[in-house]
């Protein structure tokens, strides 16, 4: 039985090249040659989080294995096989690369082994990504730390990080947690001391007010009473209510309190009038604590902020709200309680993303699914279908999601009377035009000023078209429609494939106009 099982695995891992490391990985068989492992180890189309996941627990299948897999040997073979991608964002909700998810399982070990190869390589800027939350693989490594444990091999990475001091004063995010006390009570002495140390090195790092660093701890003794009058006024104005925006970021006490869910903290705060002159203040990307409490999903402090007057409409940088940054992080909860508390989703970025675009490029499937299922987002935005919206993001997943849940994928915008194929086409988005085609969106359909996909991908005198800015691009496209008017040719006018066939070869797109060519009759052959 052994042996057949053996002899199944070897045929479906080499087989199936997709799902070869997946297979091998939950076939569970007691005597897997490790040199098969490592054939599959590279001839899958794994993301990188799979890859490892799935090599790590080939190395736990059975004692052989986990003898011949070592932690060493499996880091080995992962750096081999995706050392050009490191610094890529492997988790798409959260932006972490693999350095980062390895910091936050506390996997050492695998890290440290990761940082010697990188360092052999000459790339170590691969561990230097940050995530969507601004935060570097070094703040990730702290932040994860378990107050219990000290290891040598964490303390050789924590010096390592600083040694990149250089390096890491370009991530911005730093001087508003790693000098945090929730951090640095969980390193020993000599690591504290380091940090400080290190903090004092050139280029110096803006100095933490109390006040801040009180907020960023959020102990409400603080708001206790003083018996001496002169102790309450000092240490109240000093310690409490600096609403000064400190730090690269600019975060004043009310965003940092909001950011790390002090909701206690927070009421107490804007219990005083004076405080809440702030509410709306805003930091270095022009976000209000509300942003920066939705970004992070802190409900309790998004209720506190709510109900102290919070704008909930208002914009930071990229125009985006409160809900729209919680939706792009897919913080679920905080999108649920905004919508409770009247946010509007009519709001559109800077970007032309609406708050279903912006999911959808972060891959929150969960966030877009409560907007579908419920109908919570109506068809039009602003006078434009929702498919234009996704079709000019480029992002025929979503495209193909609001087919699927009844939204029709060729409404006409008000303002111009283009269809979302139009607009994919005339921006150069193939993914999108693609899907569209793929999904019965008619290749002929015209706007208001009678000009059709065709003419807004190949006609030069189209302001923008997608030949004038786009050409490797309207090239393709313009393949793509001819085929779509070709095996709709039965339900498309001679005229409108005539004036297809003649933008296309007037302005030599001769592969497409050859295609349409092919789908005259004998009547009425080119």
């Amino acid at each position: 039985m052994r042996i057949i099982s053996t002899l199944i695995a070897h045929v479906l891992a080499l087989s199936v090249n997709l799902s070869a490391l997946e297979l091998c990985a939950r076939s569970h068989v007691s005597d897997l040659p490790v040199e098969l492992v490592k054939l599959t180890a590279v001839s899958g189309d794994l993301s990188p989080a799979e890859y490892l996941s799935n090599l790590s627990r080939l190395a736990c299948a059975n004692k052989k294995l986990s003898e011949l897999l070592s932690t060493e040997v499996i880091v080995d073979l992962y750096y081999d096989h995706y050392k050009t991608r490191l610094g890529v964002q492997t988790c798409r909700r959260s932006g972490n690369t693999i350095a980062h998810l390895l910091a936050q399982h506390r996997k050492y070990q695998a890290l440290n082994r990761l940082i010697d190869k990188c360092q052999a390589d000459h790339n170590t800027t691969c561990l230097t990504t940050r995530n969507h939350a601004a935060d570097s693989v070094f703040l990730t490594l702290l932040r994860y730390k378990s107050a219990k444990t000290h290891s040598t091999i964490f303390d050789n990475i924590f010096k390592w990080f600083l040694a990149q001091g250089h390096l890491e004063h370009n991530h911005a995010s730093h001087d508003l947690m790693i000098n945090s006390p929730e951090l640095t009570k969980k390193l020993t002495a000599e690591q504290r001391s380091l940090l400080n140390a290190f903090d004092k090195a050139p280029p110096a790092r803006p100095k933490l007010s109390q006040a801040f660093i009180n907020a960023m701890e959020g102990d409400v003794t603080v708001f206790k009473k003083q018996k001496n009058i002169l102790n309450k006024i000092k240490r109240r104005q000093k310690d409490v209510f600096d609403f000064t925006n400190q730090g690269f970021f600019k975060y004043n006490i009310l965003h940092i309190a909001a950011r790390n869910g002090h909701a206690d903290y927070l009421k107490h705060l804007l219990s005083k009038a004076k405080a809440r002159k702030y509410i709306n203040s805003h930091n270095g990307h022009q976000a209000t604590p509300l942003i920066t409490a939705a970004k992070y999903g802190r409900i309790k402090c998004l209720s506190v902020l709510i109900e102290s007057g919070a704008d909930i409409e208002a914009r930071d940088k990229e125009n985006k709200t409160a809900i729209l940054r919680a939706a792009g992080l897919g913080q679920l909860a905080a999108v649920i309680f905004l919508l409770d508390h009247g946010a509007r989703i009519d709001i559109v970025s800077k970007g032309h993303g609406t708050i279903l675009d912006i999911a959808e490029r972060h891959n929150h499937a969960h966030i877009i699914d409560h907007f579908l299922k419920n109908k919570i987002v109506p068809n039009m935005i602003h006078g434009d279908p929702l498919a234009s919206f996704a079709a000019f993001s480029n992002l025929p997943g979503l495209i193909s999601k609001l087919k699927l849940n009844g939204y029709d994928i060729e409404e006409r915008s008000h303002k111009d009377g283009s269809t979302p194929l139009i607009v994919a086409s005339h921006h150069g988005c193939v993914a999108a035009v693609k899907m569209l085609i793929e999904l019965g969106a008619h290749p002929c359909a015209v706007d208001n000023k009678g000009n059709s996909a065709t003419s807004h991908t190949c006609n030069k005198q189209v302001k923008d078209s997608c030949a004038q800015k786009h050409w490797p691009q309207a090239v393709e496209i313009s393949i793509l429609l001819a085929n779509a008017i070709k095996k709709k040719a039965k339900d498309i006018s001679f005229d409108d494939k005539i004036r297809a066939y003649i933008m296309m070869k007037d302005n030599g797109f001769f592969e497409g106009a050859q295609i349409i060519a092919g789908c005259f009759d004998d009547g009425h052959r080119i």
